[in-house]
């Protein structure tokens, strides 16, 4: 089928001006940083400013990192809050509260697994994996599913016994 020229809709996306915003780097409270002491950011900015985004791509083409090259070493971490103004003091005492959530968390782990809770724990994943994967419950509980809804539609659609 030929199609007219006017009848042809080109689409076009285009974007406007970027905006940036500068958070401020704060002591962070993740126990899931590995080493170190955490970071995370604020939640007032500290400035911000609007760049054409076309520029700033251009700008930045090649300056991206992936992967691992995301993490920031403990050193670099340090460095950061020092210079955002906290102390020596403050940085240690902090990775010390972090290594304590950890031992925390390793107990509770490690009374789950001795309490036979973490066994039950994988076994019960591995049952509903199972279940899950199992197409005839599938296509059972889509069917009761189905008659609950048209038992509900017909109850809603006949006129009620009681009259006032």
């Amino acid at each position: 089928m030929i199609m007219a020229p006017e009848m042809i809709s080109q689409k076009h996306v285009s974007f406007g001006d970027l905006t940036i915003a500068d958070y401020p780097i704060i002591i962070g409270d993740n126990p899931a940083c590995t080493a170190g002491c955490p970071i995370t950011i604020g939640w007032e900015p500290i400035e911000s400013y609007t760049r054409n985004i076309d520029v700033y791509e251009f700008a930045r083409t090649g300056s991206r990192l992936k992967g691992r090259k995301l993490i920031l070493p403990v050193k670099k971490r340090s460095e950061m809050l020092l210079y955002a103004g906290y102390t020596s003091k403050e940085i240690i005492d902090r990775v010390l509260e972090i290594d304590e959530y950890k031992d925390q968390r390793a107990k509770t782990v490690k009374s789950l697994n001795v309490n036979g809770l973490g066994k039950f724990s994988r076994n019960f994943r591995s049952m509903i994996k199972k279940l899950s994967s199992d197409r005839d419950l599938k296509q059972s509980i889509a069917q009761s599913i189905a008659l609950k809804k048209l038992s509900s539609d017909r109850d809603l659609r006949q006129p009620s016994a009681r009259t006032a």
